[in-house]
């Protein structure tokens, strides 16, 4: 239903924000606290309608929303719990725990047991990085053509020099990926 919401931040709470959005303001559940009034922010938002209750959730990016519904796609996970899982930028953490099938780590998480972390593992493995981020063609291509995975190449671009000669660039990014530091 709701994709996005642009708009000015005109009230912090404790684990809200309220976003002016053409003269009309939203409350809305955020990850993230780091926010000043009258910034402008984009938060990407999810819609929970309950019995007697409707709540909007933010997220600071596509790829952070895609990892709550995941979750929410656990049979004993619900939309406050997800939510609270996803919170402080978590989401990095637990989508290398999923690729590198890191079950110890998501085991600790909240409502995840060894019955569900099969699955959970699984969906969160469906999440595409090239959906969310825009990479160097250059880069991409070269590192693919050395047979690296998808999901690696975009991890290393987010933490790559972008100030750098492509052919730096593409050095870098193969240390970061055979050295694990992604």
């Amino acid at each position: 239903m709701y994709e996005y919401m642009k708009g000015k931040v005109v009230y912090i709470g404790t684990d809200y924000i309220i976003i002016d959005n053409s003269g009309v303001g939203y409350k809305i559940y955020t990850t993230s606290l780091n926010y000043v009034i009258n910034q402008e922010v984009v938060l990407y938002l999810y819609l929970f309608i309950g019995d007697n209750l409707r709540c909007l959730y933010g997220f600071n990016s596509k790829l952070e929303r895609e990892v709550f519904l995941k979750f929410l796609q656990v049979k004993s996970i619900g939309v406050k719990t997800a939510f609270g899982i996803v919170k402080d930028d978590n989401y990095d953490l637990i989508l290398s725990s999923a690729f590198s099938d890191n079950y110890d780590f998501l085991l600790t998480l909240n409502k995840i047991n060894e019955k569900n972390v099969d699955f959970l593992i699984k969906n969160l493995k469906t999440i595409s990085y090239k959906n969310f981020y825009k990479i160097d063609e250059n880069y991409y291509k070269t590192l693919k053509s050395l047979d690296y995975a998808d999901n690696d190449i975009y991890k290393s671009y987010k933490l790559v020099n972008k100030n750098q000669p492509n052919n730096l660039m593409v050095k870098e990014g193969i240390r970061i990926i055979e050295g694990g530091d992604l």
